[in-house]
């Protein structure tokens, strides 16, 4: 997938203000020489508190044989986002696992801690 080659960290998704089309949301982005040590704390200020969107994000981790380096894709529903926005964002989660081919993993996320 192209994210791996973009030097991107995390690229956000959300409606189009007629909600009829998932755009890249812009500005919303992490990039790999943005990471200093603080991608997690970058990515939790960055997702909206009342408004659902997607995320994209491009994780390196070492496993006890190698390092490795995954996609996950990162579903955000907050439980004070309107009614018909979760809606629409639930019936469009299918067509996103589609485009974005390549994920390893899927997390749904309500809540920051």
């Amino acid at each position: 997938m192209k994210l791996m080659r973009s030097g991107k960290k995390a690229v956000f998704f959300g409606f189009s203000k007629d909600e009829k089309f998932i755009i890249v949301e812009k500005g919303k982005e992490i990039l790999s020489r943005d990471c200093n040590g603080d991608f997690f704390s970058r990515l939790k200020s960055m997702f909206p508190e009342t408004k659902c969107s997607y995320a994209l994000l491009d994780i390196d981790y070492i496993t006890g044989e190698s390092k490795k380096q995954d996609l996950i894709f990162v579903l955000w529903a907050p439980e004070d986002a309107p009614i018909k926005e979760k809606m629409l964002f639930a019936s469009s989660k299918p067509y996103m696992k589609q485009v974005l081919s390549g994920m390893l993993q899927m997390v749904l996320g309500s809540a920051i801690a």
